[in-house]
């Protein structure tokens, strides 16, 4: 390994997922911002970090990018990692979670609200690379960016 980002854990680094969700992040920033009427500041640090906040407002955006490889259409519910729900369950700025979905090129968005999450469980999932905590979110429970 040439390069491992900041704050990046040694045990759950993956090159290509990092590039990709790095690729996935600046081509969906334009759209965000747009969106937002307000320029984000991205941190691009890596797992478990702030993925952004707006400039005028403070807002946390946090952003979790699916590859062309999954099929939004037949999920019912979509994986939100923990570490993003647990950042913004403790900030004390307003939070909004935002969802690519590369195959269709759709990007969707949640303004977080704990009353959601306090319904829904923490799952490990066996299949998942790293086995991290996640939540299984009603896809009703975003709504597409125009």
């Amino acid at each position: 390994m040439n390069y491992l980002p900041a704050g990046a854990n040694p045990e759950r680094y993956n090159e290509h997922t990092y590039e990709l969700g790095l690729k996935n992040f600046d081509k969906v920033l334009p759209r965000m911002e747009k969106f937002l009427q307000e320029k984000i500041l991205v941190s691009k640090i890596f797992y478990d970090c702030l993925d952004g906040k707006t400039n005028l407002t403070e807002t946390n955006i946090e952003l979790k990018t699916r590859s062309i490889h999954y099929n939004r259409v037949p999920m019912v519910t979509w994986l939100v990692p923990a570490s993003k729900i647990k950042k913004a369950a403790a900030s004390p700025n307003k939070t909004i979670i935002f969802y690519y979905w590369a195959r269709d090129d759709s990007l969707w968005y949640q303004e977080f609200d704990q009353k959601i999450y306090d319904e829904l469980e923490i799952d490990y999932p066996s299949w998942h690379q790293y086995g991290s905590a996640h939540y299984y979110v009603p896809s009703s429970c975003f709504k597409r960016v125009s």
